[in-house]
């Protein structure tokens, strides 16, 4: 793939104040040669402000949609500006900027349709609480059932991809695009690959993983993959047809 390709950072951004003035620094500095959206998902903190007194490009949703609407919302963006490579990347802190390039490098220089920053495909030294130590466990072999591919992070909110793969997803019905939309987009013929990447220990904010959501997520990622598998399903009778 050409390296001059149109390169999109794409960063979803919820009451994110404490740490969001860092990450625009951070990819200043050594993701620069990239364009950069934020969404706002919401934030009912100073966070929408910061990014405007920075004067980054900010699309600012009427209310807290959720992760994956952020996410769609940076996609269509994206796509209707005519980007080739999409970038995803946290806005609390954890993954390193440094990263992003190489990701990039990767992508381009594979067959691949997209790279997933991930913790534990090598022992990168994250430390995982327990119960996202069992989701992972979990989910990584349902992934591996249905699809016959071994995914291993499949939370990773570090994504690059390929334009086609940001098409699929934006026209989804998926809400995390975590297991359900990876196992969903590799029984379309999408090539996912996985990089280990360094991932820092969150030191501000709340994860969107809440002690609640121990029972509730994985009961919604069971749900919403069979959505998933049913809608591969009534796509490629719709191709046949």
């Amino acid at each position: 793939m050409d390296n001059q390709s149109k390169i999109l950072v794409v960063v979803p951004a919820y009451n994110e104040e404490k740490t969001i003035a860092t990450i625009v620094d951070n990819l200043k500095q050594q993701a620069s040669e990239f364009n950069r959206i934020f969404v706002n998902d919401g934030s009912t903190d100073h966070t929408a402000e910061i990014l405007h007194t920075l004067g980054e490009n900010v699309i600012s949703l009427p209310c807290n949609l959720g992760y994956g609407r952020a996410l769609q919302t940076g996609m269509l963006y994206g796509l209707k500006h005519g980007y080739d490579i999409l970038v995803f990347f946290d806005a609390d802190g954890q993954h390193v900027a440094t990263d992003i390039p190489v990701m990039v490098s990767q992508l381009q220089n594979s067959d691949a349709d997209m790279f997933i920053g991930s913790r534990f495909v090598d022992d990168t030294g994250y430390k995982a609480s327990f119960e996202r130590k069992v989701g992972m466990v979990v989910f990584s072999g349902l992934i591996r059932i249905i699809t016959g591919q071994r995914i291993y992070d499949s939370t990773s909110g570090f994504k690059v991809m390929r334009s086609k793969v940001a098409k699929l997803l934006s026209e989804g019905v998926f809400s995390d695009f975590t297991a359900e939309s990876l196992i969903n987009l590799v029984l379309r013929g999408i090539k996912i690959q996985e990089y280990p990447i360094t991932v820092k220990q969150r030191l501000h904010g709340e994860s969107m993983h809440s002690f609640r959501s121990i029972i509730t997520y994985p009961l919604k990622t069971l749900f919403l993959i069979f959505v998933g598998i049913v809608d591969v399903y009534f796509n490629k009778k719709e191709d046949k047809g």
